[in-house]
């Protein structure tokens, strides 16, 4: 079900009327780079429908007066859906003086109805059933500074589908897709980062490159034995004043037995906006996305962005004609000038789903 223009206009004015009163109850002054905030959201998304909330942000810095290191940050997020779905997440970010060591992540528990559409790139899909799943999920990423722009790290990934109910009949009661059962998922990986954009959160110039391999097997406490490695290019260029252009490439290949909650996926908030939470869902994957962001009014802003991908089991398979596309258009709000921690909201389109999305920080 596509969402019509009275959801998302409805979506959209819960949003900013729930919202916007609280904009001003944060704690930062001249003498305290603290910012305290807590709103209730409304939103709207096919998987969904309604749906209402809290968000929460704590950002910090670990060292006060000191502008060379990023602003740590703690988010919590409560949602609950008239779908009868029930999500909560902690994400954090610490960083130690002059961005010596960083160490982020998420805690997540999440209760939802998804929607399966099968594995590929079809459009539309040729598959559509819903299957309910409760899953915690950890993730803890730590960097070390080697020079001024480069990092290695490592990081742990856990996850445990429990998958409670799926569609009579589709493929998910079967066994011929892997992981149809659910599991755990859990392994180490390595990280090599390349780093000099200007602020973490919103950036205007600089560039960001990181390569990564994770692997999962039973001996790292996974039910499943695959590996992960992914390529993640991001360049932002100031433009006239106060507008940037920022772009992204983003590759992805798996191999060995990948269960389907964990095959590279498209459609989010980040990826691939305007189609639904992993509409495409593959072993391999390439996506480009573009976006200009500019400023309106104060602290007001706005961006454009579009989106191209391919997904296939294997990259020698991408063709011109197989392209995936979304465009979309939103409004930015910037809570603190200093550390560019900013609301966002975006309405994106594809060829066959739409969605809005309301949020805190930029898509990339």
């Amino acid at each position: 079900m596509i969402p019509t223009w009275r959801h998302l206009f409805l979506a959209i004015i819960l949003s900013f009327c729930v919202s916007v009163p609280f904009l001003n109850a944060q704690w930062n002054d001249d003498e305290d780079e603290r910012i305290l905030l807590a709103f209730p959201y409304a939103f709207y998304t096919p998987e969904t429908r309604l749906g209402f909330g809290i968000n929460g942000l704590f950002a910090f810095p670990l060292h006060q007066g000191d502008s060379l290191t990023p602003i740590s940050q703690v988010q919590l997020g409560a949602a609950y859906t008239l779908n009868k779905q029930f999500i909560a997440t902690l994400p954090f970010q610490f960083f130690l003086k002059d961005r010596k060591h960083s160490l982020y992540g998420e805690l997540t528990y999440n209760r939802f109805f998804y929607r399966f559409f099968g594995i590929g790139a079809s459009q539309p899909a040729k598959v559509d059933e819903q299957y309910e799943v409760i899953f915690p999920r950890i993730r803890v990423h730590y960097l070390r500074r080697l020079s001024a722009s480069w990092f290695v790290g490592a990081r742990y990934w856990f996850e445990h589908q429990r998958i409670l109910d799926t569609a009579p009949g589709g493929q998910l009661e079967g066994t011929t897709i892997t992981g149809a059962r659910g599991g755990f998922a859990a392994g180490p990986g390595a990280v090599l980062l390349f780093d000099t954009r200007d602020n973490l959160f919103s950036s205007r110039k600089g560039a960001f490159a990181e390569l990564s391999f994770h692997h999962q097997s039973r001996f790292t406490g996974s039910d499943f034995a695959f590996d992960r490695w992914r390529i993640d290019l991001r360049k932002f260029v100031p433009l006239h004043r106060s507008h940037t252009l920022a772009g992204m490439i983003l590759l992805e290949q798996l191999s060995g037995n990948v269960p389907f909650f964990q095959l590279s996926s498209l459609g989010n908030e980040k990826r691939l906006r305007g189609y639904y939470e992993g509409y495409f869902r593959d072993t391999s994957m390439l996506l480009s996305q573009a976006e200009w962001r500019f400023a309106i009014w104060k602290n007001l802003g706005a961006a454009a962005f579009g989106s191209a991908a391919w997904m296939n089991k294997n990259p020698s398979y991408y063709a011109l004609d197989e392209v995936i596309w979304t465009a979309g258009a939103g409004l930015r709000y910037q809570l603190s000038e200093q550390n560019r921690v900013t609301l966002r909201l975006d309405y994106a389109i594809g060829a066959y789903s739409d969605a809005v999305y309301f949020t805190v920080g930029e898509a990339f």
